[in-house]
């Protein structure tokens, strides 16, 4: 039944179609035969009516519709249109093929495009991340120096409080040795005063000593010379 009135319709609408395309021809052909058979007759002779060619032609229609039944076929003597839905489908396939096959190549132009855009970006973010973790291993070497000069830092204050320790005490200790040198030089010259009067009073003792024996001697002798004459 779809098939039938598909058929149906298509023949009613060729048949409008025909029959509308005859009836602008046979408009134009009547409208070019009066304007030069009135041109003819006014050079020769009076205007005289002249039957027009009817506004348009019946077309019969390419086979016959049977009324008995739907189902029925148009008999084998009619001709058969040369078109069939067959072709318009190939047609429409090879349309739609063609134009699939050139968005196809778009797209797989612009996916190429696309896939190289993205590679050179996903290459550009390698090296900024590989710039970047430069930068960080850089970072975390200025950090680490940092903490090393810091520390390089309270070492040297610690250092230089102990040297100024350290000169402090050198100080007081030369200081020490300078009043030890002093005190000894103060004893030394003690020492060889002393000295000195032990030897002036050694030396007095034994004067005395000697003129007392002289004494001793003269006396004796004295008193020996005095028995003698005695």
């Amino acid at each position: 039944m779809d098939e039938s009135n598909f058929s149906i319709s298509r023949r009613n609408s060729l048949e409008s179609s025909t029959t509308s395309e005859f009836e602008v021809v046979s408009r134009e052909r009547s409208v070019s035969g009066s304007t030069l058979e009135a041109g003819t007759h006014l050079e020769e002779e009076p205007p005289t009516e002249i039957p027009s060619p009817p506004a348009s032609l019946r077309i019969p229609a390419l086979y016959a519709e049977s009324t008995k039944s739907e189902d029925v076929l148009p008999d084998s003597s009619f001709s058969k249109p040369s078109w069939s839905i067959d072709d318009d489908l190939c047609s429409l396939a090879n349309s739609i093929s063609q134009l699939s096959e050139s968005c196809v190549s778009d797209v797989s132009m612009m996916g190429r495009d696309t896939m190289g855009m993205l590679e050179q970006v996903y290459h550009e973010l390698t090296l900024i991340k590989g710039r970047n973790n430069l930068l960080e291993r850089t970072v975390e070497q200025a950090n680490e120096w940092r903490d090393k000069a810091n520390r390089l830092e309270e070492q040297n204050r610690i250092l230089q409080k102990s040297l100024r320790t350290s000169k402090n005490r050198v100080e007081q200790l030369t200081q020490e040795v300078d009043n030890s040198k002093q005190r000894e030089e103060k004893l030394t010259s003690s020492l060889k005063e002393f000295e000195e009067r032990q030897t002036q009073r050694s030396g007095t003792s034994w004067y005395y000593q000697v003129m007392a024996l002289c004494i001793i001697v003269a006396a004796i002798g004295m008193y020996i010379d005095c028995y003698a004459q005695a």
